[in-house]
């Protein structure tokens, strides 16, 4: 008997840790970042950033891309405020070489992302495509609140050169 309850234990705790957190999505950009999922024909993208930072800190992020490209870091606070991080006015070079890891922000450059408020979860997607173009049409779909997550992803997913990552960061005091 105390084989089995232990074993019963033991399987409801690997069923409780392989569970995904739960996110409560304030608005509809939090909701398109966060159920966004890359198409079958996408490329792998990663991105490897702390899981929480404390108001003032700053960020280093890291992506990796299996296909060269160019690279938008976007992020949603909590109050479902939507932004571009990379490029931005102080570095607008945004290619990014394949198999590579590529610090954000690049080494020798005088910026860095820094945690603010609001304090909360805020979701980071780094999106690669394989041209340049403009995320601002994918920025502008994900802002229509009328939009489904499905169609606000639909100008990126149409083209197959492009992956994406994810990753939530937790903003404290």
């Amino acid at each position: 008997m105390y084989k089995i309850c232990l074993a019963l234990l033991l399987a409801f705790v690997l069923v409780a840790c392989s569970q995904d957190k739960q996110y409560v999505n304030v608005g509809p950009n939090w909701a398109a970042l966060h159920n966004a999922k890359p198409s079958k024909d996408s490329f792998p993208v990663e991105l490897k950033a702390a899981d929480h930072a404390k108001l003032g800190d700053n960020l280093a992020l890291s992506i990796h891309s299996w296909r060269d490209g160019y690279l938008w870091l976007v992020q949603v606070d909590p109050n479902d405020t939507l932004s571009v991080l990379y490029p931005n006015q102080l570095s607008d070079d945004n290619r990014i070489a394949a198999d590579q890891w590529q610090s954000i922000p690049r080494k020798g450059q005088n910026w860095n992302i820094e945690a603010m408020k609001p304090t909360g979860d805020c979701i980071l997607m780094a999106i690669v495509t394989t041209t340049p173009g403009d995320i601002n049409t994918v920025l502008d779909a994900l802002k229509n609140p009328q939009g489904s997550t499905e169609k606000s992803l639909r100008v990126v997913s149409g083209d197959a050169a492009w992956g994406m990552a994810k990753h939530i960061i937790t903003i404290e005091e």
